[in-house]
């Protein structure tokens, strides 16, 4: 088979084809529908995610304060049990 055949029978219109086109509208409404599903959906699972990390970041956050804080006072009342003990009593 020659180029030129090969070419032809590609451009060569089928009663499939046809039928495939017939709909070309709704097929493009079909498909931007598609999209913007798709669209919507990735946007969705991105914000889920950036809320869940900033989230996990607020937690973390909060407990090295908590334990800050408590370590903080934990060192102040060693401090003051140690200031009332008299040496040599």
């Amino acid at each position: 088979m020659s180029r030129n055949e090969i070419k032809l029978r590609r451009k060569k219109v089928s009663a499939g084809d046809i039928q495939r086109y017939r709909n070309y509208s709704l097929l493009l409404k079909q498909l931007e529908r598609t999209k913007r599903f798709k669209r919507a959906l990735r946007f969705f699972i991105y914000s889920v995610f950036i809320t869940a990390f900033i989230l996990l970041l607020v937690a973390l956050v909060g407990y090295l304060m908590l334990r800050m804080e408590k370590q903080k006072n934990q060192k102040q009342k060693e401090n003051s049990e140690t200031s009332w003990v008299r040496p040599g009593s």
